[in-house]
């Protein structure tokens, strides 16, 4: 049987959670056998979803703040690498769902999976016990508003690709919330980055501004434009939860990211005739 896993990162307040929930829910309307993986120890009070695993079981923020005298960021770092070098009790924690589908709720710290080795290690050990990884990065689609957000939301994504070395589906999330001015016109000039619209953009925040300097910027932020549109580094697949379709599509895409279901005949699902909860006591 496969093995497959999305590892869910972004910013924090983009939506990763709610992304988990959704997208659980969707996988067991399809019959498929999810479980979510909670790995942020900072996470306070109870999650908003049933986990299966929850590295707070391991180590939570507040037992290294309170420990070694730490501020937040500081004490999750060491959360972190105390997880790898305890990976055993991860891998242990796998044992109980081997060939079943993993939602990998991460951190919302972008230097976790842009700069420090961690979670490109937690990637690595996936790799080694079987699992076929798919990287969805997410960005709030409010950021299409502010074009120099954007653009930094796409630079993470790119930094994230580079430094994960998996799959990489990149989700504009919340369009639901996008204002009811926002026409689709817009919005293709962000899914399908239109460099000279983005360089056009930002020299004209630049003039709201009034920034110094601004002819050197302005041949700057051409350059960015024509590496985005003419290398196609990112791209973005757009989610709007109160539609079915939409979500349906993502998978669609997931699916063939991770080559599901090409390890056995017709996908690791449910018969219609039996309960996934029921299913899963077994």
């Amino acid at each position: 049987m496969g093995k497959y896993a999305q590892l869910v990162v972004g910013p924090a307040g983009v939506g990763k959670s709610t992304y988990c929930r959704r997208m659980f829910d969707h996988l067991r309307d399809r019959k498929r056998r999810p479980h979510i993986v909670n790995l942020d120890p900072a996470v306070p009070g109870d999650l908003p979803y049933e986990s299966s695993i929850d590295v707070r079981s391991l180590v939570t923020v507040e037992d290294m703040m309170q420990e070694y005298g730490l501020g937040p960021n500081g004490a999750l770092m060491m959360c972190l690498q105390y997880l790898m070098e305890n990976i055993a009790w991860f891998e242990e924690e796998l044992n109980d769902f081997p060939d079943d589908y993993l939602i990998i709720d991460c951190p919302g710290q972008i230097e976790l999976f842009t700069t420090v080795p961690f979670v490109k290690g937690f990637v690595e050990m996936l790799v080694r016990n079987g699992y076929h990884v798919c990287t969805i990065a997410l960005v709030d689609a409010s950021y299409i508003a502010d074009i120099p957000r954007f653009l930094s939301g796409t630079f993470v994504c790119l930094a994230s690709m580079v430094k994960l070395e998996t799959a990489h589906i990149n989700v504009l999330s919340k369009c639901d919330l996008l204002p009811g001015g926002t026409s689709n016109q817009d919005l293709e000039k962000i899914l399908q980055p239109d460099g000279e619209y983005l360089s056009r953009e930002l020299d004209r925040g630049m003039a709201v501004r009034r920034l110094s300097k601004t002819d050197r910027f302005a041949r700057l932020n051409a350059a960015i434009g024509k590496i985005i549109e003419e290398y196609s580094l990112v791209r973005y697949v757009p989610l709007n939860f109160e539609e079915e379709e939409s979500v349906e599509d993502l998978l669609e895409q997931i699916d063939m990211t991770l080559q599901f279901g090409e390890d056995e005949e017709g996908g690791r699902e449910i018969p219609d005739d039996v309960d996934p909860e029921e299913d899963d006591e077994k």
